[in-house]
């Protein structure tokens, strides 16, 4: 919204990106930078469209956010590293655990 109405009033994009700033900004890639920096919708979307059509497992990736989560939430929070640890668990008793 913030993008169009920029364009509507003739301001160039730089001057638009230039103000567009914060989570929401990076989340869907209107901040200036790489795309691992700044786009999380794009790199989700991507993971979720390779794991629908069975390119990639999702071990690795959940893995992955159970690693992240268990760190985070040791460092800042209960809850995160109880659902990391969880995850990590789940993820293990599934694909290692007896047969």
């Amino acid at each position: 919204a913030a993008i169009q109405s920029g364009l509507d009033a003739g301001r160039t994009m730089g001057a638009i990106l230039a103000e567009t700033d914060g989570v929401f900004a990076q989340f869907h890639g209107a901040a200036a930078g790489s795309l691992g920096e700044t786009s999380a919708m794009l790199l989700a979307g991507g993971g979720a469209c390779l794991i629908l059509l069975r390119i990639i497992t999702p071990v690795i990736p959940l893995a992955v956010l159970g690693t992240l989560f268990a760190l985070s939430g040791a460092a800042f929070g209960f809850l995160g590293a109880v659902a990391g640890a969880c995850l990590l668990i789940w993820l293990y008793q599934r694909y290692f655990g007896r047969r």
